[in-house]
């Protein structure tokens, strides 16, 4: 077969398609040996052909803090009189092939990359919004235990613990919880083919949706189901019980400041 119109090459080997979510994803590979018999022997020593990707497969990762700084060594040893003469500088730094998508920017890249610091931006905007909605929820609990407090003073009578009052508020929050992220789940996963063909991804629902990933997705809603009813559940057990029988709703002032800060970071 004809290269580009000046190299003739034979195949000799069929590969997969690489992974969708490695690094790159090459056409065709050519043997270096067949390269230099195009561009000549010259070619195989010289230190300015930077049109090159090397890797390198490392017994241990922690070896490549100390083979790092003898690469300069070496440079210096071979090169260094010639980068002087002609003021010119020559660095060779090592990245885990596995931080190349998102934290690498050189030239001449294999393909485009992405971005490690938005990705860490939208983690944040993500989290932030988690933790309004649990704030929106705790809101909404503790209005709903405003209207229940005769309910609630008689189950203390009755010897309800916090504990029990936690895990009341536990169920009613998995139970409101839960369905919603299973049904996120199931809507992301009936969507992704046409949102992945609009943008062009190459990624498979397999890669997308792998195990680790959904058990967190899942894990999320179930953290914020542990964590939402703390609050209600300290504040219907910590009610006084005279108030309560006469319909009252009496909080102390560190509950006061508690939901007003609450409803003020809501809004």
């Amino acid at each position: 077969m004809e290269f580009l119109g000046f190299m003739e090459l034979e195949v000799t080997g069929v590969y997969e398609d690489f992974p969708s979510n490695a690094h790159f994803h090459p056409e065709l590979l050519i043997s270096m040996e067949t390269f230099l018999a195009r561009k000549g022997e010259a070619f195989r020593n010289s230190w300015f052909e930077d049109g090159f990707h090397t890797y390198l497969k490392l017994r241990d990762q922690s070896l490549a803090y100390t083979l790092e700084p003898k690469l300069d060594a070496f440079t210096e040893a071979r090169q260094g009189a010639k980068l002087r003469q002609t003021g010119q500088e020559m660095t060779f730094s090592l990245r885990p092939v596995s931080e190349i998508h998102l934290f690498s920017d050189r030239l001449n890249e294999h393909e485009t990359n992405g971005n490690g610091r938005w990705v860490a931006y939208l983690f944040i905007a993500t989290m932030f919004v988690l933790f309004m909605v649990m704030v929106n929820y705790i809101n909404l609990q503790v209005s709903k235990s405003m209207e229940a407090g005769t309910e609630a003073v008689i189950n203390r009578l009755f010897g309800a613990s916090h504990a029990q009052f936690y895990f009341r508020f536990f169920a009613e929050s998995l139970i409101c919880i839960l369905p919603s992220a299973l049904i996120a789940v199931a809507l992301v996963w009936g969507l992704y083919p046409t949102f992945s063909s609009w943008m062009g991804w190459t990624v498979t629902e397999a890669e997308f949706f792998r195990t680790p990933d959904v058990m967190l997705i899942l894990l999320v809603p179930l953290v914020l189901a542990l964590l939402a009813p703390v609050y209600p559940a300290l504040a219907l057990a910590g009610r006084s019980l005279a108030s309560g029988m006469k319909g009252k709703v009496t909080y102390s002032r560190s509950g006061m400041n508690l939901r007003r800060s609450l409803v003020g970071l809501q809004f």
